[in-house]
Protein backbone atom coordinates (compact mmCIF):
# COMPACT_ATOMS: atom_id res chain seq x y z
CA UNK A 1 0.00 0.00 0.00
CA UNK A 2 1.24 3.49 -0.90
CA UNK A 3 1.70 6.28 1.60
CA UNK A 4 -1.04 8.96 1.59
CA UNK A 5 1.60 11.56 0.74
CA UNK A 6 2.06 9.80 -2.60
CA UNK A 7 -1.50 10.84 -3.51
CA UNK A 8 -1.52 14.05 -5.58
CA UNK A 9 -5.08 14.86 -4.48
CA UNK A 10 -3.99 14.77 -0.83
CA UNK A 11 -0.99 17.04 -1.50
CA UNK A 12 -3.02 19.53 -3.54
CA UNK A 13 -5.79 19.54 -0.94
CA UNK A 14 -3.37 20.22 1.93
CA UNK A 15 -1.66 22.98 -0.07
CA UNK A 16 -5.00 24.61 -0.88
CA UNK A 17 -6.05 24.34 2.75
CA UNK A 18 -2.88 26.16 3.84
CA UNK A 19 -3.39 28.95 1.28
CA UNK A 20 -7.07 29.30 2.25
CA UNK A 21 -6.23 29.58 5.95
CA UNK A 22 -3.78 32.37 5.22
CA UNK A 23 -6.26 34.12 2.90
CA UNK A 24 -9.10 33.83 5.40
CA UNK A 25 -6.99 35.39 8.15
CA UNK A 26 -6.35 38.41 5.92
CA UNK A 27 -9.85 38.72 4.46
CA UNK A 28 -12.06 38.07 7.52
CA UNK A 29 -11.66 41.63 8.88
CA UNK A 30 -13.06 42.87 5.54
CA UNK A 31 -15.99 40.42 5.64
CA UNK A 32 -15.10 38.74 2.36
CA UNK A 33 -14.16 35.16 1.54
CA UNK A 34 -11.25 34.01 -0.65
CA UNK A 35 -13.60 33.19 -3.58
CA UNK A 36 -15.27 36.62 -3.25
CA UNK A 37 -11.80 38.17 -3.24
CA UNK A 38 -11.02 36.53 -6.58
CA UNK A 39 -14.15 38.11 -8.10
CA UNK A 40 -13.17 41.52 -6.74
CA UNK A 41 -9.61 41.07 -7.98
CA UNK A 42 -10.80 40.42 -11.54
CA UNK A 43 -13.03 43.50 -11.34
CA UNK A 44 -10.13 45.62 -10.07
CA UNK A 45 -8.27 44.57 -13.22
CA UNK A 46 -11.25 45.33 -15.50
CA UNK A 47 -14.50 46.75 -14.17
CA UNK A 48 -17.81 46.24 -15.95
CA UNK A 49 -17.32 42.72 -17.28
CA UNK A 50 -20.20 40.35 -17.95
CA UNK A 51 -21.06 37.57 -15.54
CA UNK A 52 -20.21 35.01 -18.22
CA UNK A 53 -16.77 36.61 -18.68
CA UNK A 54 -16.20 36.40 -14.92
CA UNK A 55 -17.32 32.78 -14.88
CA UNK A 56 -14.98 31.91 -17.73
CA UNK A 57 -12.03 33.85 -16.30
CA UNK A 58 -12.37 32.27 -12.84
CA UNK A 59 -13.22 28.78 -14.17
CA UNK A 60 -16.39 28.51 -12.06
CA UNK A 61 -19.91 27.61 -13.09
CA UNK A 62 -22.61 30.24 -13.45
CA UNK A 63 -24.64 29.03 -10.44
CA UNK A 64 -21.66 29.30 -8.10
CA UNK A 65 -20.79 32.73 -9.46
CA UNK A 66 -24.38 33.94 -9.08
CA UNK A 67 -24.30 33.10 -5.35
CA UNK A 68 -21.01 34.97 -4.91
CA UNK A 69 -22.34 37.97 -6.83
CA UNK A 70 -25.51 37.98 -4.72
CA UNK A 71 -23.45 38.14 -1.52
CA UNK A 72 -21.09 40.80 -2.87
CA UNK A 73 -24.09 42.85 -3.96
CA UNK A 74 -25.67 42.49 -0.50
CA UNK A 75 -22.42 43.83 0.95
CA UNK A 76 -22.69 46.76 -1.51
CA UNK A 77 -19.29 45.95 -3.06
CA UNK A 78 -20.65 45.41 -6.59
CA UNK A 79 -23.72 46.24 -8.64
CA UNK A 80 -25.18 44.45 -11.64
CA UNK A 81 -26.43 46.46 -14.56
CA UNK A 82 -27.86 45.41 -17.92
CA UNK A 83 -25.46 45.79 -20.84
CA UNK A 84 -26.79 48.64 -23.02
CA UNK A 85 -25.84 46.66 -26.14
CA UNK A 86 -27.65 43.49 -24.97
CA UNK A 87 -30.11 43.80 -22.09
CA UNK A 88 -30.05 40.02 -21.58
CA UNK A 89 -26.47 40.37 -20.34
CA UNK A 90 -25.62 41.71 -16.90
CA UNK A 91 -22.37 43.57 -16.42
CA UNK A 92 -20.74 43.63 -13.02
CA UNK A 93 -19.40 46.92 -11.69
CA UNK A 94 -17.57 47.78 -8.51
CA UNK A 95 -19.21 50.25 -6.17
CA UNK A 96 -17.15 52.89 -4.37
CA UNK A 97 -16.74 50.60 -1.30
CA UNK A 98 -15.68 47.78 -3.65
CA UNK A 99 -13.11 50.03 -5.31
CA UNK A 100 -11.85 51.25 -1.92
CA UNK A 101 -11.06 47.69 -0.85
CA UNK A 102 -8.41 47.44 -3.57
CA UNK A 103 -6.01 49.68 -1.68
CA UNK A 104 -6.52 47.84 1.62
CA UNK A 105 -6.05 44.43 0.00
CA UNK A 106 -3.41 45.32 -2.60
CA UNK A 107 -0.70 43.08 -1.13
CA UNK A 108 -2.93 40.10 -0.40
CA UNK A 109 -1.89 37.89 -3.33
CA UNK A 110 1.79 38.51 -2.70
CA UNK A 111 1.44 37.88 1.04
CA UNK A 112 -0.53 34.65 0.56
CA UNK A 113 1.95 33.43 -2.06
CA UNK A 114 4.89 34.30 0.15
CA UNK A 115 3.46 32.54 3.22
CA UNK A 116 2.16 29.52 1.28
CA UNK A 117 5.33 29.01 -0.74
CA UNK A 118 7.78 29.70 2.09
CA UNK A 119 11.05 27.86 1.57
CA UNK A 120 10.75 27.55 -2.21
CA UNK A 121 13.22 29.24 -4.52
CA UNK A 122 11.99 31.61 -7.25
CA UNK A 123 12.75 28.92 -9.84
CA UNK A 124 10.73 26.34 -7.86
CA UNK A 125 7.82 28.76 -7.55
CA UNK A 126 7.85 29.45 -11.29
CA UNK A 127 7.98 25.71 -12.05
CA UNK A 128 5.14 25.02 -9.62
CA UNK A 129 2.97 27.73 -11.24
CA UNK A 130 3.66 26.32 -14.70
CA UNK A 131 2.85 22.77 -13.61
CA UNK A 132 -0.35 23.76 -11.79
CA UNK A 133 -1.47 25.78 -14.81
CA UNK A 134 -0.86 22.73 -17.00
CA UNK A 135 -2.88 20.52 -14.63
CA UNK A 136 -6.03 22.67 -14.51
CA UNK A 137 -6.18 23.72 -18.18
CA UNK A 138 -8.15 21.38 -20.43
Amino acid sequence: MQNITDCIEFLLSRSLQKANQISKSLLTPFDITPPQYTVLHVLWEKDGVSASDLSSRLHIDAATLTGMLDRLEQKTLIRRMPDPADRRVNCIFLTEPGKALQESLSGTVEFVNERTLQGLSLDEIQTLKQLLTKVYKP
